[in-house]
């Protein structure tokens, strides 16, 4: 079960959990808009067997390219996750190869040298992997800005409280959060029955949107061979007509706030 914790809002994991229990199903949280969101005060992306998240620069916590983080407290996994981001190969392409087939051997450690020039194990392949690692100028911008994650995350509650309270006699539905849940809006995702319209509304006015996401992902190309057709999942077709995001990110001034919630009552005029 993948379950997705999207625009920042957790799902609800004991449900999730109980029904991979039952069936004996592994969980892969998806991560990557929600970091440092809770579910019952617990930190999602630890709710699972393994977790991803996502460093791509628009996300709550970003680096300035590329980035990715897997966590799990299962030893296996972890060893495969590291094979597969070096190429399959080297000690742990060979550690994680043992695992997938259940071969019982004592893997020869390496030994502890400089291999940066010249590592002879990396040219032995045990697995198709990737060339997936996280490089080191990446890895240092985000060890400083990990500390402020907490201070952002919210920052953006706060901006979410504003516009909840400030749209809350509008036509528009603003977003809902359970009482289970530390939400922290990644998105601030808002419906209308007249999308496209107020869309051109906001940019005419210089306000930023976007359309999140207007193809579900039942009915992409890329999965026709599946089979699925319009109304096989019907919430996800009726908000994928009707979803935009406005602006949302830590440093929002309240000017910045006040101009976007009062051209969006505008609008409604």
């Amino acid at each position: 079960i993948m379950p997705v914790h999207i625009f920042g809002q957790p799902c609800n994991m004991d449900a999730i959990n109980t029904i991979a229990k039952k069936h004996n199903l592994y969980i892969i949280e998806d991560v990557a808009q929600a970091i440092g969101a809770e579910f019952k005060g617990v930190k999602v992306g630890t709710l699972s067997d393994i977790a991803t998240f996502s460093f791509f620069p628009t996300k709550n916590l970003g680096c300035a390219g590329d980035g990715g983080m897997i966590v799990t407290n299962n030893e296996d996994l972890a060893t495969i996750c590291k094979a597969l981001r070096a190429h399959g190969s080297g000690e742990n392409g060979q550690k994680a190869f043992n695992i997938l087939n259940d071969i019982k051997e004592v893997i020869k450690e390496e030994d502890g040298k400089d291999n940066t020039v010249y590592n002879p194990l990396k040219y032995y392949n045990y697995l198709i992997g990737h060339n997936s690692r996280l490089d080191e100028l990446q890895a240092a911008i985000l060890r400083v800005k990990i500390k402020e994650i907490d201070k952002w995350n919210n920052a953006r509650r706060e901006n979410a409280k504003f516009y909840n309270k400030s749209l809350k006699e509008t036509s528009l539905v603003t977003p809902f959060e359970d009482n289970d849940v530390k939400h922290v809006y990644h998105l601030y995702i808002l419906q209308s029955e007249k999308r496209e319209e107020i869309v051109s509304y906001l940019s005419e006015k210089g306000i930023a949107t976007g359309v999140y996401y207007p193809v579900p992902l039942h009915l992409q190309k890329a999965y026709l061979d599946l089979g699925y057709k319009e109304g096989d999942m019907p919430n996800a077709e009726f908000l994928s007509h009707r979803t935009f995001a406005i602006p949302m990110f830590a440093e929002l001034t309240d000017e910045e706030k006040e101009y976007i919630v009062n051209t969006i009552k505008e609008f409604g005029e």
